[in-house]
């Protein structure tokens, strides 16, 4: 595919990521065939699943929707660069012949693309929502963000493999959801009663997230936790907590919003949900929770 030539003392910052973003395309085709025709068949095969042993030795599923969606977001992305001159482009994905006069090639680019939906439309066929965040072409020559645009795309399984079946279409973005109702929903600036527990968490996140003292200091009697190593940050802070008495035993269920602080001064605000029990006058984690627990839970935390 052709790319316009660029001013030299133009800024190449976008530029060296569309090439990175392209690569990255390149690679992620070059799994989806998996040595050819074949290779898409084993990720969305004829059966509707087809078990998989993940590291830990356990057996996971993988639905034929995971390749389905990933072949859309690949032919977004060749759609979005593509233009008149360059239909050949979208080969791969679209072998019917089509004209993208007037489109030019190279104008826009996908920095990134994301299925949102993957809806069966017929056994064997799917109408794929991809979100793509674009860069167009500015009279410089150089590329800048227009945007977050959303195309459906009607994928089918054939005996040759996955195909579109037309260009895609440009749609509105869907409607934004409501958040479930979370078993703690607001969270204060630790003062009072709560500096105790925000003391025992900065302990915690520093030696977590920022190199410091022994991690164990901070957890309970037989919970084992590790690091994130290399340590991410110099420092951190916690800057807001919730509670709410733990369903499950005694101790509390906790939601704290994190600073951290990187060597260059850079800050990353993150959010964690904890398990915390008081043993001899000071509290410690006994779980480190992956998402926090909803209002109403099928696993007991409500």
């Amino acid at each position: 595919m052709s790319v316009k030539p660029r001013s030299a003392s133009a800024p190449d910052v976008a530029l060296r990521s569309l090439w990175r973003v392209r690569l990255a395309y390149a690679g992620l085709w070059s799994l989806l065939l998996l040595g050819g025709v074949g290779g898409v068949h084993a990720l969305v095969g004829g059966d509707d699943a087809m078990p998989q042993v993940s590291a830990a030795g356990t057996t996971s599923t993988v639905r034929r929707d995971v390749g389905v969606a990933g072949f859309a977001e690949l032919y977004v992305a060749a759609f979005l660069t593509a233009g008149v001159d360059e239909e050949a482009a979208l080969r791969p994905y679209l072998p019917t012949p089509v004209d993208l006069s007037p489109a030019e090639p190279a104008a826009l680019w996908a920095a990134r693309t994301t299925a949102v939906d993957v809806r069966p439309m017929d056994e064997g066929y799917w109408a794929v929502t991809v979100a793509a965040d674009v860069l167009a072409e500015g009279a410089d020559g150089t590329y800048g963000p227009a945007g977050r645009r959303y195309f459906t795309v009607g994928v089918a399984d054939t005996q040759g493999g996955l195909v579109a079946t037309g260009l895609p279409s440009l749609v509105a973005a869907p409607p934004t959801p409501d958040v479930p109702d979370l078993a703690i929903d607001v969270m204060h600036r630790p003062a009072g009663e709560l500096e105790p527990l925000s003391e025992a968490l900065d302990g915690f996140f520093d030696a977590y997230l920022a190199g410091g003292r022994d991690l164990e200091r901070y957890t309970a009697g037989g919970v084992h936790l590790d690091a994130v190593r290399p340590a991410p940050f110099t420092e951190t802070t916690v800057r807001t907590l919730g509670t709410r008495p733990a369903s499950q035993g005694a101790g509390l269920l906790a939601r704290v919003e994190v600073v951290g602080t990187d060597t260059a001064g850079r800050a990353l605000v993150l959010q964690y949900a904890l398990r915390l029990v008081e043993h001899e006058g000071r509290w410690e984690v006994t779980d480190l929770l992956a998402a926090p627990p909803l209002l109403i839970s099928t696993h007991g935390e409500s």
